[in-house]
């Protein structure tokens, strides 16, 4: 009797211990397969409840985001030490795992676990000979995504059917939640948290996958675990280089102006004036680039009269200046300016003689003489 009173034990106690699996593919296509998967128990019909947050909507472009910055330590072994950082999912299979997950996710019920399959063709020998499996499995707890992986670029071995004329077909493991089956750790970072040894857990409505991070999948560009400030930090450094150049531009312009006007202003005999000299002046740099120049309207009798003493001593410049004082600028363009403003701020530093200053003076104005 008492081994017919064990089986009865045994065969009650069955139901509460065991499980089993229940699939249902919404999504089977061309190296796509995604399924919701539930358990019940063995002898029963009910299923085990999950409270998992879902039927729930979210687009293809925040799941891509999502996706994108999931990244891994691989290792060539379990036991090897080094390690090498990636993404987890190849950008090839991202817009099609997607949107599949985006359909998924929208039919999956509360005690669904979404699993997913993609094939990814690899050349071998210059062919697209050999298929690589990426799978893993997820779902929504509350206001948190939870992704499972399992295989990242797994080789799938294909099996080849009786009549040659159909497809080849691949035996593809289905992934199970906790199995380790390749060396890999997932990284927690940023908005990711790790969730065991090979899964994350991450808030998927985070403002880190919002706009800025599908414009960047949008351009071909890989959102990292960090915070995805770059695109941001990048227009503001652009900004301010922008400004540096107008400001540095205006600098030596009119600073070159500035030069070229007190070279002209040793015409003391002349009867153009310094200021006028230096109004003519800036009306011809303004002519060469008029966003760039914002010359003083005048200047004090300090300024002039240091400007006089400064180049009186150089009688070549003071008769170039009698001769044309009004064309001192004539035909210069840009660089020239940017030069002559270089060259007066180093002879007043006394980094160069007044000849020297001389000779590259007369070199650059007569350039297009």
């Amino acid at each position: 009797m008492r081994p017919y009173l064990l089986a009865c034990l045994i065969l009650a106690l069955l139901p509460a211990c065991a499980t089993r699996t229940v699939s249902t593919t919404v999504i089977n296509q061309q190296g796509l397969e995604i399924r919701l998967r539930s358990e019940k128990p063995t002898l029963g019909f009910k299923t085990l409840p999950r409270g998992f947050n879902q039927p729930i909507k979210i687009s293809p472009a925040r799941l891509q985001a999502i996706l994108s910055g999931i990244q891994v330590d691989e290792r060539p072994s379990r036991k090897s030490t080094i390690r090498e950082r990636r993404f987890a999912i190849s950008r090839k299979l991202l817009p099609k795992i997607a949107d599949g997950l985006a359909e998924a996710y929208a039919e999956a019920g509360p005690n669904q676990e979404i699993v997913v399959l993609a094939l990814e063709k690899r050349m071998h020998n210059f062919v697209f000979a050999r298929k690589f499996l990426t799978s893993f499995v997820t779902w929504v707890e509350g206001d948190e995504m939870v992704v499972d992986l399992s295989r990242l670029g797994w080789e799938a071995n294909e099996r080849r059917a009786k009549d040659k004329m159909e497809p080849a077909r691949y035996d593809l493991p289905t992934p199970i939640v906790g199995e380790i089956v390749m060396p890999f750790n997932t990284v927690g970072d940023g908005p990711y948290q790790a969730n065991g040894p090979q899964g994350v857990k991450v808030a998927w409505r985070d403002s880190d996958f919002g706009a800025e991070s599908i414009e960047q999948n949008v351009a071909g560009q890989r959102t990292s675990a960090e915070r995805p400030s770059n695109a941001a930090e990048g227009e503001d450094e652009a900004a301010t280089a922008k400004q540096d150049d107008v400001t540095g531009e205006q600098t030596a312009t009119s600073a070159a102006t500035a030069a070229a006007g007190s070279a002209a202003a040793t015409a003391a005999t002349s009867t153009t004036s310094p200021a006028a000299a230096v109004t003519s002046a800036t009306g011809t740099a303004s002519s060469l680039d008029s966003s760039a120049v914002q010359p003083p309207a005048t200047l004090s009798t300090g300024e002039t009269a240091g400007s006089v003493s400064a180049v009186a001593a150089t009688p070549a410049a003071a008769s170039e200046a009698n001769a044309k004082p009004t064309d001192t600028l004539r035909g210069l363009s840009a660089q020239d300016l940017r030069e002559l403003a270089d060259l007066e701020e180093a002879r007043s530093l006394g980094q160069i003689t007044v000849k020297q200053y001389e000779a590259r003076r007369n070199e650059i104005l007569q350039k297009n003489n």
